[in-house]
């Protein structure tokens, strides 16, 4: 793995090919070991406050602690680590991260696909935002995943991911490629194996 940096906000590690015209942003929770992706210089970030940076509007629920500091932190990000030299650019994210990697590329004209993987779209708010708001032009191919047993939870809020994100990828088939997958398992199944095949699904 390589030597993880430390900013005000956040923990990050580039791996892969240096020269590449091509870089992958993937928000994470924890760091994990992931293999270099031939042809991609991949920019793995690590929110030090994950609930707070990766969530786009306020959610009250005392389990998740502080929420919606979403459009700050992709203010602060575009500031300090996006790097307009590659001509190719791509943002992506497990999780919260997947939701957040979806707002951003709903707000600002910088990236050329997105990806969001097991991405947290039971979140409140979630499908109405997305529906309602359009991705940008910019956009290529939008990758979106599931793990096939995410949905089956006795929490009210997070069984509606699967219905959510099926009803997405439609809404945003309707003006961009979308690729939809299920993936074996639960939401921690296979994590880094989901993010490699994400990644090269997304940039080919």
């Amino acid at each position: 793995m390589s030597e993880l940096m430390y900013l005000k906000n956040c923990s990050y590690e580039t791996i892969g090919d240096k020269d590449s015209q091509t870089v992958c942003y993937f928000f994470m929770a924890e760091r994990i070991n992931i293999e270099p992706v031939e042809g991609v210089r991949l920019v793995m970030i690590y929110p030090y406050d994950w609930n707070y940076c990766m969530t786009p509007w306020k959610y009250h629920d005392k389990n998740m602690g502080k929420t919606g500091g979403g459009e700050e932190f992709l203010s602060w990000f575009i500031s300090e680590i996006y790097d307009e030299k590659y001509q190719r650019q791509y943002i992506g994210g497990y999780s919260l991260g997947g939701l957040f990697a979806l707002f951003a590329a709903c707000e600002k004209e910088l990236f050329d696909g997105v990806m969001s993987v097991s991405g947290s779209l039971w979140y409140p708010g979630a499908l109405e935002y997305f529906s309602e708001k359009s991705i940008g032009k910019r956009i290529g191919k939008i990758y979106m995943s599931l793990g096939d047993k995410e949905s089956l939870t006795k929490n009210a809020e997070w069984e509606k991911v699967g219905f959510n994100t099926e009803k997405l990828a439609e809404v945003f088939g309707r003006t961009k490629e979308v690729f939809f997958e299920y993936n074996r398992g639960g939401h921690f199944t296979d994590i880094s194996e989901r993010i490699a095949k994400s990644i090269l699904t997304e940039i080919n």
